[in-house]
């Protein structure tokens, strides 16, 4: 049966607020999705490799996805136009929503059983991120899942943080 990943989204903000979004310079040749993971790399973002032990952020937007950039009728970019790419800061509060996996692309069905325990990111073969139950890295904290949209929601641990 063929599935849909999802990219990896802010899902909320315990007891309100806004999510810390920051603007990064993106590393010359970066490609990546919007939800991809990112680190720091000489002050540009760079997506990490897949189960990394730490994160800057989640990425708000593809790369050359700006105005200006990668113009559909038009090979050449303007000039002045930023590189770069929103980025939702990785921190303890901010809650993330992804798909759940162990090890492979597959997204499997959250589990009760899921909610508090530590987990790792995969990188999928199609450029989409996913909580990882077989990581070996200890990055996230499952907080709660949504059966409805067969997801996890998560936060980042105090020791994956880059900024």
């Amino acid at each position: 049966m063929a599935f849909t990943a999802k990219p990896i989204r802010i899902g909320r903000i315990p007891g309100g607020g806004q999510e810390n979004v920051i603007a990064f310079p993106t590393q010359a040749g970066a490609d990546f999705l919007l939800g991809a993971v990112l680190t720091l790399s000489t002050g540009e973002v760079v997506e990490a490799s897949t189960d990394p032990t730490s994160v800057a952020g989640i990425s708000l937007q593809g790369t050359d996805t700006n105005p200006g950039q990668d113009a559909a009728n038009s090979p050449v970019e303007v000039t002045g136009v930023f590189v770069g790419v929103s980025v939702a800061v990785a921190d303890k509060v901010t809650q993330f929503v992804s798909d759940i996996v162990s090890g492979s692309d597959a997204p499997l069905t959250p589990l009760q059983s899921d909610v508090g325990d530590v987990m790792g990111l995969l990188l999928r073969a199609d450029g989409t991120w996913a909580a990882d139950r077989a990581a070996s890295a200890s990055i996230i904290t499952v907080v709660d899942i949504d059966v409805d949209n067969n997801s996890v929601i998560w936060t980042f641990v105090s020791t994956a943080l880059e900024l």
